[in-house]
């Protein structure tokens, strides 16, 4: 994961990286709830995106084929920028997820999308995940406890714009950002791809 200074983000025409921590995976997303770090992979079939690394059947018989990882970030800790490159809790997840959130009664968000299509955000009970019988994992050499985000823990699926990607939830609603403006998809310019959507979620 790269680090950059807000800062510089916000005052500069180019921000430069400070540094990058490990987090055991190529990520597709970051995302930082209540002092923890959830990176993830992306997976699609028939694409450079297809490591099988993490293709598994679920506790229900789901087959899910990414991994989110889990880390802890104190920022008064200086190594590693705060964030703790080891971690303990994975979380086995579906195809083609390009970002996640918590909302305040504890549902957690994944968005998946891919080329024009419309994007799915997939709304799970991140409480029920997370009671759920878990198995373990092989992460920097030691055991990490694993967990299955599949179907049974799923309550709504939401249409979103295509290429929807990271997210945030705030005061009720959902801020989706989209790939498609970006200066390789020219196209989302012009459909409104420039605009961070808001969806209310209460």
């Amino acid at each position: 994961v790269q680090v950059f200074m807000l800062s510089d983000i916000l005052g500069c025409d180019e921000a430069v990286c400070k540094g990058t921590v490990n987090v055991g995976v190529k990520p597709a997303f970051c995302y930082i709830h209540e002092g923890k770090m959830y990176t993830g992979t992306f997976y699609k079939a028939d694409t450079d995106y297809n490591s099988d690394k993490y293709i598994m059947k679920t506790l229900n018989g789901d087959e899910n084929t990414a991994i989110m990882t889990v880390h802890d970030v104190d920022p008064a800790k200086k190594e590693s920028f705060g964030i703790d490159e080891t971690t303990n809790i994975a979380y086995s997840i579906p195809s083609q997820v390009q970002g996640i959130c918590i909302t305040k009664d504890n549902k957690i968000v994944l968005s998946t999308s891919w080329g024009i299509s419309k994007s799915k955000l997939y709304v799970y009970d991140f409480d029920k995940v997370n009671n759920d019988a878990t198995s373990q994992i092989d992460f920097f050499g030691g055991k990490t406890t694993l967990y299955y985000i599949d179907s049974e823990s799923l309550v709504d699926t939401i249409t979103a714009p295509p290429m929807a990607e990271e997210m945030v939830y705030l005061n009720g609603k959902i801020y989706i950002m989209n790939e498609s403006a970006s200066a390789k998809y020219i196209f989302g310019k012009f459909t409104s791809g420039n605009y961070v959507h808001a969806y209310k979620f209460d």
